[in-house]
């Protein structure tokens, strides 16, 4: 079976320490040079960096084994899913750079490989693919969820990891978080869920006998995203603009909410969608979410800045240094389903000049726009000013949770609630494709 390699703990995130727990069995060894160091049992370690690009192993204050840039941290027994069975890695980043960004512990199996990377700590787990498919699907979702969505989350999650359009990290197959797609160990994969596991494995989708780039996100807000809209250069027929809804219309009707007028109407309107609060009852959605999601109505919500907090976010994040007052956000171009591409911000400088920059991209919009990452780019903007026409604050009434292309998450969820089968879904957010077992 094949073997991936995750990233657990990244160079960016600046770790000078990993701490571990040993499980009460089976035992685990320390390897580094060669050298090979049995764990004790259901004991904690750490490892920390030393001089000269060297790793220390560390139980307590004792510092039990030197080792160059690179050791690994595996058992000789046969490998297992079990949660008692499994290492637990401390303090592991959920949700980096984004709203909901914690620290979580996680039971990884099999081994782990650490090493540093031009001085900065890198923890791997390696682990055959259909477990990291299982995992990724009760880390995305709670394991609470309907057979269907969860059957029809690792078949995406598969297509996605297999077709490799994005490589994000190379030098291993992806990271453990939203930056690629949700890894957070074996905790949540209960042992009934394992025959969901069994009946889907090695499914994926395929368009023209090649593996589809199946994106996915938590909420479209009605309207799936065409992928063109979003990344540049990524066009597929199987990743178009739809409706998230069997009676708003279909690929033979595609929405087109690009216009300013158009947008406005939908973001404030609320149709009845299968990501929709008609569909999702807020008050149970929680026992449907991942255990790091914050739980809120993202299908339609608003944020609002005083002058002073977008002058803040202008500065820090836009590295606009020399802006005195803003103008006005202007959205310059929007993909069908309302979410901006390009965004125009006028403001003064210190000198009291009107000056103008455009941001492009929804990904670079929503880091802007937000102390940590905005829901979406699907939002308009209502503007409070004073007597003397300068903006007090700003409100974003905005639909969605993520980049909204292919499946919708919380869409999913809400036809898998209905009765949908995994292949309705499927063929719901994936039109034109086939599912075939590799």
């Amino acid at each position: 079976m094949k073997e991936v390699k995750i990233g657990i703990v990244l160079p960016e995130d600046g770790r000078e320490e990993i701490s571990f727990t040993t499980p009460y069995k089976p035992l685990y060894h320390w390897e580094s040079q060669g050298i090979l160091y049995p764990l004790q049992k259901a004991t904690s370690y750490t490892i920390r960096k030393g001089s000269a690009q060297s790793l220390l192993l560390f139980s307590g204050l004792n510092c039990l084994c030197k080792g160059q840039e690179k050791a690994r941290i595996f058992s000789l027994e046969p490998f297992s899913i079990a949660a008692e069975s499994c290492l637990e890695v401390k303090n592991i980043l959920a949700g980096r750079n984004f709203h909901w960004r914690k620290e979580i512990h996680q039971k990884l199996p099999v081994h782990l490989s650490v090493s540093l990377d031009q001085g900065n700590m890198v923890l791997l787990n390696l682990l055959p693919l259909e477990a990291y498919i299982a995992c990724v699907a009760v880390s995305e979702m709670s394991p609470e969820c309907p057979e269907a969505l969860l059957q029809a989350q690792m078949i995406v999650a598969r297509s996605w990891f297999l077709a490799h359009a994005e490589n994000k990290h190379p030098g291993w197959d992806a990271c453990n978080d939203d930056c690629c797609q949700r890894y957070q160990g074996v905790e949540n994969l209960h042992e009934s869920l394992i025959p969901i596991a069994l009946s889907t494995e090695g499914e994926v989708l395929v368009y023209e006998n090649k593996i589809c780039d199946t994106r996915y996100s938590k909420c479209c807000g009605g309207i799936a995203e065409d992928a063109s809209h979003v990344w540049q250069g990524t066009s597929y027929p199987y990743l178009p603009a739809l409706w998230d809804s069997k009676t708003l219309g279909g690929i033979s009707s595609p929405p087109d909410m690009s216009s300013e007028e158009k947008a406005i109407h939908w973001i404030q309107s609320s149709p009845p969608c299968f990501c929709s609060p008609d569909v999702l009852d807020p008050k149970s959605l929680s026992q449907y979410l991942g255990k790091v999601d914050i739980t809120q109505n993202y299908y339609r919500w608003e944020k609002q800045y005083s002058q002073q907090e977008i002058l803040d976010l202008l500065q820090k994040k836009g590295k606009i240094q020399n802006i005195k007052e803003v103008l006005s956000l202007q959205p310059l171009e929007r993909g069908q389903s309302a979410r901006i591409k390009r965004l125009g911000i006028h403001y003064l400088n210190e000198l009291n000049q009107k000056q103008t920059v455009e941001i492009s991209g929804e990904y670079n919009i929503r880091h802007l726009l937000h102390p940590s990452f905005l829901y979406s780019s699907a939002f308009f903007l209502i503007e409070e000013r004073d007597s003397q026409n300068h903006i007090l604050s700003l409100t974003l009434k905005g639909a969605g949770w993520g980049h909204g292309s292919g499946l919708c998450q919380m869409g999913a969820l809400g036809m898998a609630l209905q009765g949908y089968s995994y292949q309705d879904i499927l063929s719901h957010y994936f039109p034109f494709t086939q599912r075939i077992k590799i």
